[in-house]
């Protein structure tokens, strides 16, 4: 059964809200998971993508009055039928819990996890970054069966086609994204370079010292430093199909982040891992 699994930081949604939803509808994904939802448009923009079920975060854990911006942002998951949520919930240990989204889904070819995260920057959050980190990769590699998830990490500082060579930002963050990660789930680029090496060899060339793709370009204008901060990853027993960065397009539509776009395969035979 193959689907289109898509994740998007969409900035808060801010007035261009509808270009976005436009967007989606365009791309016309399967399962999408967003991050940066505020709890004001999420009915009016799930309304607009006209995808058949949605569960968002902040319905699970609201901001609280004088929380400030930050804790109204959210994270949200939409999906098409023949998929299903049949249940969601947050990460409970998180320190920002509203960022993290775990949702159930039925599907003719058995049960899916899907998941949307969203790493507070570092920058303004400090220690809660490594914490967040620390907490979704201990939920996964506790959590069975297959699962795919969309992030935006706000990190790494450097991405190398090496990932061993890869710079982060705190000493925690490899735990979920790079090579001492202790879950099962892989990075769905990075499955498709190793199994194109062509499409490696077109990388290396174009962007020897990275990033892998182009997904947001951190600090001032004339001066920006090109970053893949924005990931899916999947479990072993989910087939990568392709993966592409809509980085123009998603710009344009009024978000700073790419919409990352991957379309992957379920097998019947595999519904469950051990």
């Amino acid at each position: 059964m193959q689907f289109r699994f898509c994740s998007w930081n969409l900035r808060g949604l801010g007035p261009q809200w509808r270009h976005m939803a436009d967007l989606i509808r365009e791309i016309r994904p399967d399962i999408i998971a967003l991050q940066e939802v505020t709890l004001a448009n999420f009915e009016a923009f799930a309304r607009r993508i006209e995808l058949d079920s949605a569960a968002c975060s902040l319905h699970l854990r609201a901001p609280q009055p004088g929380e400030g911006r930050g804790r109204g942002l959210g994270c949200a998951i939409f999906a098409r039928t023949p998929f299903e949520i049949t249940s969601k919930e947050l990460i409970d240990t998180a320190p920002l819990p509203e960022r993290t989204l775990i949702a159930q889904l039925t599907s003719p070819a058995g049960p899916l996890t899907a998941c949307s995260f969203h790493a507070p920057p570092g920058v303004t959050w400090k220690e809660l970054k490594p914490q967040s980190f620390l907490a979704i990769a201990d939920f996964l590699s506790q959590h069975p069966g297959r699962t795919v998830f969309g992030m935006d990490a706000n990190t790494p500082k450097v991405d190398r086609i090496d990932l061993a060579e890869n710079v982060w930002w705190w000493k925690d963050e490899p735990s979920l994204l790079g090579t001492g990660a202790g879950h099962a789930l892989t990075d769905v680029l990075r499955t498709i370079l190793a199994r194109e090496p062509q499409r490696l060899a077109a990388l290396q060339s174009a962007r020897p010292m990275g990033p892998l793709a182009l997904s947001f370009r951190r600090g001032p204008k004339g001066k920006a430093i090109d970053c893949r901060y924005d990931f899916v990853f999947a479990t072993p027993d989910i087939v990568v199909r392709d993966v592409a960065y809509f980085y123009e397009k998603s710009i344009a539509a009024g978000s700073d982040h790419a919409m990352v776009v991957a379309d992957l395969e379920l097998s019947a035979a595999s519904s469950l891992r051990s």
